[in-house]
């Protein structure tokens, strides 16, 4: 992005800008991903059914904490 100059006194010049590197443009994708993805699984209708959502969420949460790396990493559901 490119910088400026400002020739009066009381104002800052600015340089240009670098830029997003590699790792923070994936790092800023990652991040958008993962609020995509929470505002899906929040506002999912299979929580509109629940009476208790906060422990649902939680024994959902210690499910898949306490599964196999490897089947998580294949994408596959973890086993209750």
């Amino acid at each position: 992005m490119p910088g400026w100059q400002n020739e009066t006194q009381n104002s800052s010049s600015k340089p240009d800008s670098p830029g997003y590197t590699d790792e923070q443009q994936q790092v800023t994708d990652l991040r958008r991903r993962l609020a995509d993805l929470s505002a899906a699984v929040i506002t999912h209708e299979f929580w509109e059914g629940l009476d208790d959502v906060v422990a649902a969420r939680m024994a959902l949460k210690q499910t898949a904490h306490n599964s196999p790396v490897e089947s998580r990493e294949a994408g596959q559901a973890p086993t209750p």
